[in-house]
């Protein structure tokens, strides 16, 4: 199993972007792999082999290899209280945006001009907020904590010397098993509720939205069109469904398809994903003119 990562788009890094340690795209053979389903747990210990090695040999060191990861093994549990606790006080942090926010709506009030002058139909923008602390983060602790605010999310954590990459994703860009595509459209937002009421006033007012609906058939028609060289037409419901998360909640169609009999051990799940990503989800649409 192959973990990384690939950059959202073409252009180059700039030599002072933060994103610049982790690099275009990397895929890593982990030593050590994990799995636990149910009440079972596997685990795949990695080593290199070279020509000539003798196979006892090779069993030993994966051997002492599991032993030591054994051995030094601790179970991480989350360090903060569960969400809503109005007494809990973590480490003072300063917050600053990449931009004032003047700025911003003057972006956003340029995005809806352009869509208005048909240069588009969706884009996204978005800002990156700079948090510090006083003291170090426990990126550790950090992860635990969105595997237990998020469990239905993939959490990930990716690092090159300094630099994380900390990520919990509602969203599976796409999946390949025996020539079966598994894909869906995620577009269209809402909060929550601090209340069964308004939860259900919040679901119904992002189910009935015209806007949010088209944007959500904007990814939609997208991603269809995007795999149909490989996959023909893709199935899933004519209504999308609610994705509901931790404060926030989504637009969500599943899509299935498969591949068709002529690229059957020709394309790989990559080939998927450089026809999909980035999806007008997170770009925009047509692709190239959001970007």
């Amino acid at each position: 199993l192959l973990l990384g990562g690939f950059a959202f788009y073409d252009k180059p890094l700039d030599e002072e972007s933060e994103w610049r340690a982790l690099g275009a795209g990397r895929l890593i053979l982990p030593e050590v792999g994990v799995v636990v389903r149910d009440d079972a747990a596997f685990m795949t210990r990695t080593c290199t082999v070279s020509p000539g090695d003798a196979v006892d040999d090779i069993v030993d060191r994966l051997c002492a290899a599991v032993e030591t990861n054994q051995a030094t093994n601790s179970k991480v549990t989350c360090a903060a209280e569960p969400p809503y606790d109005d007494n809990l006080r973590g480490p003072e942090i300063q917050v600053q945006a990449d931009r004032p926010h003047d700025r911003y709506l003057g972006q956003v009030k340029a995005a809806l001009e352009a869509i208005d002058a048909g240069k588009f139909e969706k884009v996204v923008l978005a800002r990156s907020l700079e948090v510090r602390a006083d003291e170090d983060f426990d990126l550790t602790s950090f992860l635990a904590c969105l595997r237990e605010i998020y469990p239905s999310c993939t959490t990930l954590a990716v690092r090159e010397d300094d630099t994380w990459f900390i990520s919990a994703t509602p969203e599976r860009l796409v999946s390949l098993h025996d020539g079966e595509v598994s894909t869906a459209a995620v577009a269209g937002s809402a909060p929550r509720g601090r209340s069964h009421d308004e939860e259900a006033q919040h679901s119904a007012l992002l189910l009935e939205s015209k806007k949010e609906r088209l944007e959500h058939e904007v990814v939609k028609q997208s991603i269809c069109e995007a795999l149909s060289e490989s996959c023909g037409s893709l199935e899933g419901p004519d209504q999308p469904r609610l994705l509901k998360l931790e404060g926030i909640q989504h637009l969500e169609t599943p899509l299935r398809g498969s591949l068709l009999e002529k690229w059957r051990g020709e394309l790989g799940v990559l080939d998927l994903v450089g026809a999909l990503h980035p999806t007008p989800a997170v770009g925009g649409a047509p692709s190239a003119t959001a970007l």
